[in-house]
């Protein structure tokens, strides 16, 4: 059984606390014009950007870059030929240092803020080396590979007095977000169950990953469910009992786990049960489920497609210049979405209206709300937005103030507890 000595208790489940995470469109820009008038009493600030694959390019460089009045990207820590040139070409006057040159980059004077995007097992060493050069600290998810690991980074903070964060990057989905204003609702009535997956279609394992090798930290539950985990932590709290079913099912090609079902229970004593959550990732699903399902008394909430965010990072798109465009970032509106949507109404016209409506959903990637009398309406998804993160991140930064980060080193060592204790 999970030790909840790790585990922050307090579920977020209430309006008020719902409505201070939902970083639509308009919160975000009240936020950011907030900050717009206070920028002449704080600088941005100076940020070393360790590791730069996928996750310090796109969710951590990207992100940084459409928030010029609160970080400037100094230095880049990689030894990559390729990616020290993908670096000069993102960031005119990026400083690109060796691995070897980690050191002299953190005796910078001008460097505030270190991002740790390294494979998992590197985590803690290479955040304890910023702690201990005077420097705050943003970890990519997950935290450390073990909660050994992640309670010396914590003292090694409280030593510096200096900050850590996590980056739950999912957290800020759209569809998370949404999913916690359909609770916060009360429409449901009770909530009796949760799922929520993350699934992919792999059936070989990527070549040369170190997220599918043998080494501490790898394996998609440390990977996939490092998100899912966090999320239920958020929306319920700490459960009693766990249950978990941990697969290779690529079998002899696998060299880590690649398939998960979790079980989190959080019985209720006046009714002998309470909520049942179920956690899945395979890599073998080629058909689309649903991201996430809430069952309660009075009706039931179906959610499906991811995020766009990723993906648009990924294509080349940044927030800013969306906005600029007169767009709204993190929106499953986008003109291509709705295209995509157009057409496959088309060519489902001869369908009855009920699978007309659930095909509709699929496209769009909004919800539907099954009322208990028999009603069905589209609930729409508010935009997500990762930049809600990084300006919560500065406002604690800049206030020395661990109560005001965006996520605690203790949130995220709850969600290792949980992966050490399914692991075994």
């Amino acid at each position: 059984m999970l030790d909840n000595k790790f585990v922050n208790s307090k579920p977020l489940n209430n309006e008020q606390q719902i409505n201070e995470q939902l970083n639509n469109e308009q919160q975000i820009n009240v936020q950011l014009n907030n900050w717009q008038e206070n920028k002449s009493r704080f600088q941005p600030l100076g940020v070393l950007i360790v590791g730069y694959g996928l996750s310090g390019r796109i969710f951590h460089g990207a992100m940084l870059a459409s928030l010029p009045n609160y970080y400037r990207i100094i230095g880049i820590v990689t030894s990559s030929a390729d990616k020290s040139e993908q670096a000069l070409n993102d960031i005119p006057g990026v400083v690109v240092y060796s691995q070897d040159a980690l050191q002299e980059a953190l005796d910078r004077q001008d460097i505030d803020l270190v991002i740790v995007s390294t494979p998992n097992q590197t985590h803690a060493p290479l955040a304890i080396q910023a702690l201990q050069a005077g420097k705050h600290v943003c970890i990519e998810k997950p935290f450390a590979p073990t909660v050994a690991e992640g309670m010396q980074i914590i003292e090694a903070a409280k030593k510096a007095n200096r900050l850590v964060s996590v980056y739950q990057n999912r957290r800020y989905d759209g569809d998370f977000l949404t999913l916690q204003q359909v609770i916060s609702s009360g429409q449901l009535g009770k909530i009796v169950a949760f799922e929520s997956r993350f699934d992919r279609f792999r059936p070989q394992p990527k070549a040369a990953s170190w997220r599918e090798s043998d080494q501490p930290g790898s394996g998609i539950l440390f990977d996939l469910g490092a998100h899912l985990i966090d999320q239920a932590l958020v929306l319920f709290g700490a459960p009693s009992k766990t249950y978990a079913d941990i697969r290779k099912q690529r079998g002899p090609l696998a060299k880590t786990d690649d398939g998960f079902e979790l079980i989190l229970d959080y019985p209720e004593a006046s009714r002998g049960e309470g909520i049942k959550v179920t956690l899945l990732s395979g890599s073998f699903v080629n058909y689309p489920t649903p991201r996430f399902v809430l069952l309660g008394e009075l009706g039931s909430y179906v959610q499906y497609g991811l995020d766009p965010q990723e993906a648009d990072l990924r294509a080349g798109l940044r927030p800013h210049l969306v906005e600029a465009a007169g767009g709204i970032w993190g929106s499953r509106s986008s003109a291509h979405q709705n295209q995509n949507q157009n057409q496959n109404q088309n060519q489902n016209q001869n369908q009855n209206q009920n699978q007309n409506q659930n095909q509709r959903q699929l496209n769009s990637g909004h919800g539907l709300f099954y009322g208990a009398d028999g009603s069905v309406n589209l609930i729409e998804t508010i935009p997500g937005d990762y930049r809600i993160f990084f300006c919560d991140l500065y406002k604690a930064i800049v206030q020395n103030e661990a109560s005001l980060l965006p996520v605690t080193a203790e949130d995220a060592l709850a969600t290792i507890a949980l992966i050490e204790s399914f692991r075994g």
